[in-house]
């Protein structure tokens, strides 16, 4: 006992030095670890980082405005432009209240820069500690509920950190911070717990997408990193091995992943599973259905990729119908036009009121091809800087954001807005001292 007090208290001392020190990274960390809870924290966080920059400002009267910081504040300046030809003037007026943080969040770090290197260091670590915490927080509210009700499904998906929180988003700030642990730990002695915690939380999130990526970059940094025995054609083989079990045992997991296969490949449109839970017979809708079929029945299936592919259909038929591919429809302005359409397919009403799920076709539908270039221009230039400065773990958010793209709307939401526009305006400048390995 005596031993853990004195870790613990250590633990403490060092967290708050270094909250003394870099007040500022510190603020940015608990911004980044308070994502998954309710809206509220954000903006008392927020709030908290606009006082300090203000009285940071006073002292030092210095601004330091990096070039690609121009991006997020053009794409939201862009946003309030599109008001003026918006079809729902209102949805855009009160979603901008939402999407302020891509102009807000750029002007506190001009506020706060230059950096020292060591600090930059020590927001990667609080915000690892701080999602650490959320995820055996959450494992164990999981583990109650079990106790309590007797249902395997409490530990996942989105049953594991609730449904408002959404286990896809959440899976991607798990996954940064898997790499985060991995490259720059806090507490060397607890990276490896760290790493097996955040691991066994992305694989009970149960996000394809994520869990995809993260093996991914998985076997990308080993092959770039570990050396000796562990480099190269040898490690590939044990993640390969470790992807397989992933899909095989953990039964969730495989369950998702074999949904996508069953619903576009299997050999009956039968869905047994969903059939026994609604009472009634349900068929599986493949892909090439969702794209060609004029109206649907009650009784029809949408597996996650199917739903998506439909989602794509419907953006397709709005640009020859509406021809928005230059301005759009206004910004969040699209949500009236998606009711009409899936009414008008006689989608079932379970289906209704879903946005694109993949935010390059959001933004084009809502802000035309200006939305979507400034939107790419962002990416790009995480990517390249990631390349440029051999910086892996940066390397790991410009893959996230690409790939999770594809499959959400993103952006939509304030926890996503806040998460991107972050880690986005904090790389746009950030030059390691040295390569990370």
């Amino acid at each position: 006992m005596d031993h853990i007090y004195i870790f613990l208290n250590n633990v403490w001392l060092k967290a708050k030095n270094n909250a003394i020190e870099a007040p500022f990274f510190f603020l940015i960390a608990l911004l980044l670890g308070v994502i998954p809870f309710h809206y509220r924290y954000m903006s008392i966080v927020l709030m908290s980082i606009a006082l300090f920059s203000l009285l940071t400002y006073w002292k030092k009267r210095t601004f330091v405005f990096c070039k690609n910081d121009v991006w997020p504040i053009a794409l939201y300046l862009w946003m309030v432009l599109s008001w003026f030809w918006s079809i729902d003037q209102e949805a855009t007026w009160h979603s901008l209240s939402k999407e302020l943080s891509f102009l807000i969040i750029p002007i506190l770090f001009a506020l706060n820069r230059p950096f020292l290197q060591k600090n930059i260091i020590k927001l990667f670590q609080w915000f690892g500690c701080f999602f650490v915490l959320f995820a055996v927080f959450r494992l164990f509210g999981a583990c109650f509920r079990y106790v309590q009700f007797g249902s395997i499904q409490s530990f996942f998906y989105h049953n594991l950190v609730g449904f408002d929180a959404n286990a896809v988003h959440i899976s991607q700030l798990a996954v940064w911070c898997f790499f985060s642990w991995l490259i720059y730990p806090p507490f060397k002695q607890l990276k490896w717990v760290a790493c097996v915690i955040l691991g066994l939380f992305i694989l009970l999130l149960s996000s394809r997408n994520a869990i995809l990526v993260w093996v991914f970059l998985l076997c990308l940094y080993g092959f770039l990193y570990f050396k000796g025995k562990w480099r190269g054609k040898k490690l590939l083989p044990i993640l390969a091995v470790v992807g397989l079990f992933v899909l095989v045992f953990v039964l969730n997991v495989k369950n998702r992943f074999s949904e996508e296969w069953a619903a576009n490949f299997g050999s009956s449109k039968y869905n047994a599973e969903m059939s026994e839970a609604k009472g009634g017979v349900i068929n599986n809708v493949t892909a090439v259905e969702a794209w060609n079929t004029p109206n649907f029945q009650q009784n029809d299936y949408f597996s996650g990729t199917v739903l998506r592919v439909y989602l794509i259909r419907i953006f397709v038929e709005f640009e020859q119908e509406n021809s928005i591919f230059w301005q759009g429809f206004g910004q969040d302005a699209s949500g009236s036009k998606m009711v009409e359409k899936q009414q008008q397919h006689s989608l079932y009403e379970e289906y209704k009121g879903y946005n694109f799920h993949n935010q390059y076709v959001q933004t084009t539908a809502e802000l035309g091809i200006v939305g979507l270039l400034i939107l790419l221009l962002m990416l790009a230039t995480l990517t390249q800087n990631a390349i440029k400065n051999k910086d892996f773990l940066q390397f790991v958010f410009a893959v996230l954001m690409i790939s999770l793209f594809l499959t959400e709307s993103f952006l939509a939401r304030q926890r996503g807005i806040v998460f991107f526009t972050t880690l986005y305006v904090f790389y746009s400048s950030y030059k390691p001292s040295k390569t990370n390995t």
